[in-house]
Formats: C-alpha cells, sequence, structure tokens
C-alpha cells in the first residue's frame, strides 16, 4: 500500500535520486495513520521500520511499533527496491544525517529575475 503522499511526492519531476525518493518515502510514511481499530479506538501507533522473513528472504516494510505478528489491518507499507535502506535506517533512529554532504549542495548561479524557485 503506498500513501496519497507518497504517490503525489512522487511524481515530482526531481525524484530520480534514490536519496530523494528515500527521503520522500520516509515522510510519508510518517505521515500515515494505522487503520488497525480495537474497540471502535484506531491505533495509536509510531511508524516503524521492521524486517520480515519471507522464503528464506528478508523484506522490510514500515509498519506499527504495536504490529504483532498475525494481526492484520496495521499499517504495512512494502519498502520498494529504489529505497536506501541505510538511510532509511538512519532516519527512522534519529541520527543525524549529514545535510553539509556536496551531493546536497545547489552549486547553479540562477538570476533574481528569473523567479525560479528550486535549484536543478
Amino acid at each position: 500500500m503506498e500513501s496519497e503522499t507518497f504517490i503525489k511526492l512522487n511524481q515530482h519531476k526531481y525524484n530520480n535520486n534514490k536519496k530523494v525518493k528515500t527521503y520522500i518515502f520516509y515522510l510519508a510514511a510518517k505521515s500515515t495513520t494505522c487503520k488497525y481499530k480495537v474497540n471502535n479506538q484506531f491505533c495509536n501507533d509510531q511508524a516503524k521500520l521492521r524486517k520480515i522473513i519471507i522464503n528464506g528472504g528478508e523484506e522490510f516494510f514500515i509498519g506499527c511499533d504495536k504490529w504483532i505478528r498475525g494481526e492484520k489491518w496495521h499499517r504495512y507499507i512494502k519498502v520498494q527496491e529504489e529505497i536506501d535502506l541505510e538511510l532509511l535506517r538512519d532516519l527512522f533512529q534519529g541520527r543525524d544525517i549529514d545535510v553539509n554532504n556536496k551531493e546536497n549542495q545547489c552549486c547553479t548561479l540562477v538570476p533574481r529575475a528569473s523567479r525560479i524557485k528550486s535549484c536543478g
């Protein structure tokens, strides 16, 4: 299941970078809510990166921190191959991300009169 936020953000023309896709995926996953209900109350979970072993291989998904194997209807967002798993782990663990990395900097000079609002 992909959230509406992820689908909308993923249509942006600058999203061909694996790192950008990972940030977008993370933000979209954090903004989705769990549909699981107990006693007519929605689950008030936190999004969590989880691993599941299927047919001898491992897959990752974004689930609830309250999910228990076998329960249905909790949040489940499969992590696609185009997502940087290491970066996603860092984001979910609250680690500092290197924002001073030259890869994250725009080096284009644009005159003010051009009214361009983004780099690229």
